[in-house]
């Protein structure tokens, strides 16, 4: 049987979590790409004070195969705090079945740097963790189990299916987890690069797993341990493919963190550079 156990991730995680988006449009057939451009803030006594500037961009090849970057950069005196650059990859492939990671890997530039891959060996069924130099190793449900980066794009594309309750296996620093997000609403947003009628998704659950070999993963009860002012949301927009406009995270104690649209644009496909995903 799987075991689990609650878990609450660090003031650090849930700040870089504010860089977790990609895009999609039908169900499993994302465009060619997008490049986006975010701004991170943080409200404390009715100030936004800002944190970060964060790139991200989705290529893709013509073969189903992915490529898609997260860079966060961090105002000069937050990088002196948490680093100086976050960089994180994730390349897979989207199937008829759903999106299929292959490799995904991270960088943290600056004082304290570090790095870790995940690694997904569907000949074994198991992935293969790598972080601060410790490698664990461990039998997950085929198919079912996502990083960081994809398990955004398979909330985009289920969103787009007209799924409203999903429920996914992400591994991430030597642990596995699975998180809840659920639509809750929808309000029309505006911002940079204009006004938008939006889908509010917020995760409403999480709960760590010690061991998921032959967990079905839609049938795990997870945990709201959030309260009213600890919550985590998505604004999602249609006319934009599903593209997260705003992402925010609430914390009673540390203010509101928010991370909003500047500037969207459409970067060269992977098969202007070989459809390897490399």
């Amino acid at each position: 049987m799987p075991s689990v156990r609650r878990c609450k991730p660090s003031f650090l995680a849930l700040c870089l979590s504010l860089v977790l988006a990609v895009c999609a449009g039908e169900a499993l057939a994302t465009p060619a790409g997008f490049s986006a451009a975010y701004k991170v803030t943080r409200n404390l006594f009715d100030r936004d004070l800002t944190l970060a500037s964060a790139a991200l961009q989705l290529e893709r090849g013509s073969n189903g195969r992915y490529r898609y970057t997260s860079q966060l950069n961090p105002v000069r005196l937050v990088a002196l705090i948490y680093g100086e650059r976050l960089t994180e990859v994730s390349r897979g492939s989207i199937t008829p079945t759903g999106v299929m990671p292959d490799l995904y890997e991270m960088r943290l530039e600056g004082r304290r740097p570090r790095a870790g891959s995940l690694v997904f060996d569907r000949a074994s069924g198991e992935i293969v963790q790598t972080f601060k130099q410790n490698q664990v190793r461990q039998r997950v449900p085929e198919g079912k189990t996502l990083d960081r980066l994809s398990m955004q794009l398979a909330l985009a594309s289920d969103l787009a299916a007209g799924e409203r309750d999903m429920q996914y296996l992400m591994a991430d620093q030597n642990r596995l987890r699975v998180y809840r997000f659920e639509v809750t609403g929808e309000e029309r947003l505006r911002t940079r690069v204009g006004e938008f009628d939006t889908l509010k998704v917020e995760l409403t659950g999480r709960l760590r797993v010690e061991d998921a070999e032959g967990m079905d993963v839609d049938e795990v009860e997870t945990v709201d341990d959030f309260g009213d002012e600890n919550r985590t949301a998505f604004w999602f927009a249609p006319e934009l493919d599903y593209l997260p406009v705003r992402i925010q995270h609430v914390d009673d104690d540390l203010g509101t963190f928010r991370m909003e649209i500047e500037r969207l644009d459409q970067p060269p496909s992977l098969s202007a550079r070989g459809a390897s995903g490399d």
